[in-house]
């Protein structure tokens, strides 16, 4: 892939005036002093003034915005020599590493990374969804599916995350250690930390608008948290299995009406959140995370598979010497996992298959 194509896939995405807008540096400078100037104060009630000043930049790094190519959604018939704009998908990352809420942001993920054990669905990794898979009690004859939350990341209700997190938190705050944070105090630093959302491309600035930048370290817990409140409230009695890993859900029912109902209910919580529904193929088999997962007669099947696209790679020119460009979902998953160490397990096969996402 050229350059300019690289850069014409980029603008594709940022011309989306619903999540993004231009910015400038003056109003990242205006953030970042808002964010660095909230943070010392509210800390400075419980942390000395020396871990308070290492948990925020007085120089912070401008975050960069690149896109991910979608390989495995490329058309089997398409070359990627050959690919054009249109048969090409991308997903937004904004580099956040060194930018002015990466240290406050790594902060709040340790505070309140306990409260994900209070989310019913959520799955750490591969294993943990096929210990669930084994233990749960299904009758013979069941249905399944996967669902999946459409771009995820930037169609979160911010407000609505902080919020479910603050609401999570009442419920279970003798559980999460908040070193004398009151709620009104992790809410003002949520928000703060949310708000400084302005990077940089191609020499412009520009300010994400809505939704979480997916490369924020307290991007994925508030994701989780914001998907359990939807999932609290769409559950309905037929659904004998429900896991979910990031926005990536595995599901059984009684019936194939009980999976439409469920689907249908998660669709209609928020406008910008919809799921998408992958059945088993004609054998029974259905991928999800690193496994292909069979269901027959109350006996369940796991497998590890290999996605298509996983390992394409292309060879490109560029000033008349060929490099390899390996770009897949891989590499996404790749960085999730950094940014969710601090509190999610990164989740192997013994044949060293990372979880895929």
């Amino acid at each position: 892939m050229t350059q300019n194509m690289d850069k014409e896939l980029s603008h594709r995405d940022l011309f989306d005036g619903t999540v993004y807008e231009k910015s400038s540096q003056n109003e990242f400078d205006k953030v970042s002093n808002t964010l660095r100037s909230t943070t010392k104060r509210v800390l400075g009630k419980i942390l000395n003034a020396r871990t308070v000043n290492r948990l925020v930049l007085t120089f912070p790094t401008v975050p960069t915005y690149y896109a991910l190519v979608k390989t495995h959604k490329i058309p089997r018939r398409v070359d990627l020599r050959d690919a054009t704009k249109e048969d090409i998908k991308t997903r937004p990352i904004i580099s956040s590493c060194g930018g002015p809420s990466d240290r406050i942001s790594w902060f709040l993920v340790k505070l309140l990374s306990p409260l994900l054990q209070h989310v019913a669905a959520h799955i750490a990794n591969v294993d943990e969804f096929i210990s669930a898979l084994n233990q749960c009690e299904l009758p013979e004859d069941v249905c399944y599916a996967s669902f999946d939350a459409v771009s995820l990341y930037t169609n979160v209700n911010n407000g609505e995350a902080i919020h479910a997190v603050l609401e999570l938190l009442r419920v279970h705050h003798n559980e999460v250690h908040t070193f004398g944070l009151r709620e009104d105090d992790l809410r003002e630093l949520l928000v703060t930390t949310l708000g400084c959302n302005i990077f940089q491309f191609d020499g412009e600035f520009y300010k994400q608008k809505r939704g979480l930048a997916m490369t924020l370290r307290i991007s994925p817990l508030l994701a989780v948290i914001y998907l359990d409140r939807i999932e609290r409230r769409s559950l309905v009695t037929g659904i004998l299995f429900y896991k979910r890993y990031i926005d990536d859900v595995f599901v059984i029912g009684s019936t194939a009406s009980d999976l439409h109902t469920m689907v249908e209910n998660l669709n209609s919580c928020d406008p910008n959140i919809r799921f998408t529904v992958e059945s088993p193929d004609d054998s029974g088999s259905l991928p999800y995370l690193n496994t292909k997962v069979q269901i027959c007669n109350g006996k369940r099947d796991t497998k590890p598979h290999h996605y298509e696209g996983e390992d394409l790679q292309s060879s490109f020119a560029r000033g008349g010497r060929k490099y390899k460009a390996n770009i897949g979902r891989k590499r996404l998953h790749d960085i999730q996992a950094q940014l969710m160490a601090p509190f999610f397990c990164h989740g192997r096969y013994t044949t060293g298959t990372t979880i895929r996402k």
